[in-house]
């Protein structure tokens, strides 16, 4: 690669990642009352040793996902910050045994726990050494990885909702979600755990940053260049983000660069495609059965009390009536995918459209306890009408503990 062109790669690719992925808005800790959003830059050269090792056809599986070792993954994701942990698969995690007081005044409490296992779990307990009944694995971003302590967490609650329908019945839901996380990093996360036998793996897809936030290691594992923001549109994100952080990465970050790359969303839902596909084949392989759960942006629901900064950071990028049909799109294309991969799929958009101002935090549009409790009932109940879980449950009820 000439040096030209290495210097040309690194700003596209800086910029990508400054403007889209979870290196531009990943939820890295509280510096005050509440959550705070840290902008990095990632290292121009670790982002040309991808492309690089890409162009050298490096990548190790049909993804062309590339090896990242930890001294780069530092250089990629930001892993100095304490809550961080670098993992081979998933590239990053949650550091194991953590337990932290995070303050947020929203919650009840005034503060919330962040409390991990181990396996860097967001978990009070290791997972049981004699088999349960019934074990799920769940994976996603900070939705699920939760503004919350472990028991209020909507897998928690699942899984006291799963006991309590099927007495007898031993039931662990494993919380593998990370806040940052998105399609490559739930796939790491499921490889990763895969000798903990898991007869059910749940991947949420998360509405408003995931399909932007496969574009990066999409692009450097193809060894391609991302388009990315014109300089006025930066401008006009830079003065948006001012008015708020969270309303641009909880959804409007994505409406503005699709909207002004849209043939980069038809790379991104490709992208998520094949991930899906070995997903669904690693699930298969080893014999756990696989849920998408799909969880919409909060800004794409119609919320009676509009989010703060919503109506100026619309009018900052230039968003109009005809943009906001994005997320229907991409809803309908990527349960396409699953009908073609033969998926088995929880939409919660319905369940979220009932209860839109109580479900989400009104701080930073995460999943509030009510959010996180309603999404946990779902789920338990969705898990319950699985052919293989139900018959796991079943089998658990009439066998004594």
């Amino acid at each position: 690669m000439t040096p030209a062109r290495k210097l040309l790669v690194g700003v596209s690719l800086t910029l990508l990642v400054l403007l889209i992925s979870p290196l531009g808005w990943k939820l890295i800790g509280h510096t005050g009352e509440e959550q705070q959003l840290s902008f990095y830059r990632p290292a121009e050269a670790a982002l040309i040793e991808l492309i690089e090792r890409a162009e050298a056809g490096l990548g190790e599986d049909e993804l062309g996902r590339l090896k990242i070792e930890e001294e780069l993954a530092r250089q990629l994701f930001g892993l100095d910050h304490p809550y961080n942990r670098y993992d081979p698969q998933a590239y990053f995690t949650h550091e194991p045994n953590l337990d932290a007081e995070r303050r947020f005044k929203e919650h009840p409490l005034g503060s919330w726990r962040m409390r991990t296992n181990s396996l860097a779990m967001r978990r009070d307990s290791e997972p049981s050494v004699e088999t349960p009944s019934l074990r799920v694995l769940v994976v996603g971003d900070s939705h699920v990885d939760g503004i919350c302590n472990n028991s209020e967490n909507l897998c928690a609650v699942a899984e006291e909702a799963l006991e309590s329908a099927h007495p007898g019945a031993r039931v662990e839901v494993l919380n593998g979600a990370r806040g940052g996380h998105s399609l490559w990093n739930y796939l790491g996360v499921i490889e990763r755990h895969l000798t903990l036998k898991p007869d059910l793996v749940v991947v949420t897809v998360f509405g408003g940053n995931d399909f932007t936030d496969v574009l990066f290691l999409g692009h450097a594992f193809q060894g391609t260049r991302p388009r990315g923001l014109t300089p006025e549109s930066k401008a006009r994100r830079a003065q948006a983000l001012q008015e708020s952080r969270y309303v641009i990465g909880q959804g409007y970050g994505t409406l503005l660069f699709f909207k002004e790359q849209p043939k980069e969303l038809e790379f991104a839902m490709e992208t998520s495609r094949d991930i899906l596909e070995v997903i669904a084949r690693t699930c298969s392989d080893a014999g756990a059965e696989l849920l998408l759960m799909f969880l919409p942006s909060p800004l794409s629901l119609p919320f009676e009390a509009e989010p703060r900064g919503a109506s100026a950071i619309r009018s900052l990028l230039g968003l109009e009536q005809e943009d906001f049909s994005l997320p229907s799109l991409i809803h309908a294309q990527l349960f396409s995918t699953c009908d073609a991969l033969e998926l088995k799929t929880l939409d919660l958009t319905p369940l979220l459209e009932e209860c839109r101002d109580a479900c989400f935090w009104r701080t930073d549009l995460h999943l509030s306890l009510e959010g996180q409790e309603r999404v946990g009932l779902r789920l338990a109940e969705r898990i319950s009408g699985l052919p293989g879980a139900s018959r796991r449950l079943k089998a658990g009820e009439s066998s004594p503990r």
